[in-house]
């Protein structure tokens, strides 16, 4: 990044990481988040390690939390699939969340604008939860 920084004019080098981002979007969402299952412990290490590249990216460039090179996507996909076993204070608990997603159309779009998931279909949404061990135990 530091190479093409130098040698690139600021629009190239945007869209030449927004393609290669987005591109790292689609293969994070499709082939790891939506073909694996997770435990807590295996969504924290995913919100590390997504968190990580954050900071990587963030090191080069600016960008605002709507831009596409903060993978808003993937970012709302981890952050449901991080939602809490157990609630704490106003929180809900992963399985209020994952009976009002996996209710009807409705009930799942507004359970998705009460946490600010923008970004995620409602059937995005039930698939990421079906990944998650403990929802599906309950």
């Amino acid at each position: 990044m530091d190479f093409l920084r130098k040698v690139l004019a600021d629009a190239p080098f945007r869209r030449i990481w927004r393609d290669a981002l987005g591109s790292l979007q689609d293969l994070i969402f499709h082939d790891v988040l939506l073909r694996q299952e997770f435990t807590t412990l295996g969504a924290a290490q995913l919100r590390f390690d997504f968190e990580a590249i954050q900071t990587t990216i963030s090191r080069h460039m600016r960008y605002g939390d709507g831009s596409t090179l903060a993978m808003p996507k993937l970012r709302e996909a981890i952050s449901l699939l991080n939602i809490p076993v157990d609630a704490e204070g106003d929180q809900k608990s992963l399985r209020e969340v994952g009976e009002e997603i996996f209710a009807d159309g409705q009930r799942t779009s507004d359970a998705l604008e009460s946490l600010g998931l923008k970004h995620l279909t409602n059937g995005e949404a039930r698939a990421i939860l079906a990944k998650r061990l403990e929802a599906s135990t309950d």
